[in-house]
């Protein structure tokens, strides 16, 4: 296949131009041709997405030789709040390396959502899963393109793109199962000899068949409240689950809550990372556990615990005490180290056995020094 595109962006419009061109309307699903009728549609489309394309992928698309397996585990692996196109590689001591190409759109979480499905192996796809009960191993998840995750009066129609720009990456790179038919017919859409490459393909499915969830037809208002809506629905239903399961068995639930943390802290260091830069960002910013007296804000309780101790946050409360004191009782006795609000109410002080007796010790002290 020629390619003439000098950017990124141009190259990924005439490869995706040209499967969508390529594959009958009958084994497309009808939304693809619904949304991406025409070149120029496509185009306005990916422009409009603003797209971010992985470090080096131009020059590996066009490069003369097949990608590499040690570039696709370069891929970048920061998901947090994006939608994106990503690739998984998966190893086997002894065996070829294998690819898989996905998307993930999930309107709330995006690309992350999907990652934590194969962290904790859930609606993995057929070859991925049958790979990993053959002792594969899941080694890198990797982006090839993203964006912010978008509003809710977009989401329908920019799936419907991730979904062809899934295809497009799927056949390009030829991350498709042997097993499957010949390709659907769309091996001339990889770039280069499919029996050069160095690694086999995991992908079971062409997605433009696939039955994209999409709610084409829906107004920009409707979106909006059914999106308010799934989220509050979500949030509620997830939080009944939770404390269900912690009611049942608290032990056990502690213990898997760990593990799953563990697991996630091992398979996704730099996003995991970046989401407890982002969550200390944001407690700080909310003042969650904030002092008043210092005016100064802590992303946990025990911070702020810590902070209380010191001796430069109590000597600021010993002098706001004092000031309030002083201010709200001006007439003060030295001696007693006490105030009073009106000067008649120091003078009966000052005339009392107490502050007598307190008055002698003072001036007894004062001698001795």
């Amino acid at each position: 296949m020629a390619l003439e595109a000098i950017t990124l962006p141009l190259l990924v419009l005439q490869l995706m131009w040209t499967l969508l061109d390529s594959v009958s309307p009958r084994n497309m699903h009808y939304n693809f041709t619904k949304v991406l009728p025409s070149l120029d549609v496509l185009e306005y489309m990916l422009a409009s997405a603003s797209l971010v394309f992985a470090p080096g992928l131009f020059e590996v698309i066009r490069a003369s030789t097949p990608p590499t397996v040690a570039y696709f585990k370069s891929l970048p692996t920061d998901c947090t709040k994006i939608w994106g196109v990503y690739l998984l590689v998966l190893e086997k001591k002894g065996c070829r390396p294998k690819i898989y190409v996905g998307s993930g759109t999930q309107f709330e979480y995006g690309v992350s959502s999907r990652w934590s499905q194969y962290d904790h192996k859930r609606k993995l796809p057929r070859y991925v899963e049958q790979a990993l009960k053959e002792g594969y191993r899941i080694v890198h998840k990797g982006l090839l393109c993203w964006t912010p995750i978008p509003s809710p009066t977009v989401v329908p129609v920019l799936r419907v793109l991730f979904v062809a720009i899934e295809a497009t990456f799927t056949f390009v790179l030829w991350a498709v199962h042997c097993d499957t038919d010949y390709g659907f017919g769309l091996r001339h859409i990889c770039l280069w000899d499919i029996d050069t490459l160095e690694y086999d393909g995991a992908c079971g499915h062409n997605p433009l068949m696939e039955g994209v969830v999409s709610d084409l037809d829906l107004s920009a208002e409707e979106l909006e409240a059914q999106a308010a809506l799934y989220k509050e629905r979500r949030k509620e239903t997830k939080h009944k689950s939770v404390q269900k399961s912690k009611d049942a068995n608290p032990e056990e639930f502690q213990a898997k809550k760990t593990e799953s943390n563990r697991n996630r802290r091992l398979n996704n260091p730099e996003v995991v990372k970046n989401e407890i830069k982002q969550w200390k960002v944001k407690a700080i910013e909310e003042k969650r556990h904030h002092c008043d007296i210092c005016d100064f804000s802590f992303h946990t309780p025990g911070l702020l615990q810590q902070h209380l101790e010191t001796p430069r946050h109590k000597a600021r409360v010993a002098r706001k005490e004092s000031s309030g004191v002083q201010k709200k009782k001006p007439h003060y006795c030295l001696v007693c180290d006490y105030g009073f609000p009106r000067h008649s109410v120091l003078v009966n002080h000052l005339a009392s056995a107490r502050h007598a007796a307190k008055a002698a010790r003072y001036e007894q002290a004062l001698q001795n020094h």
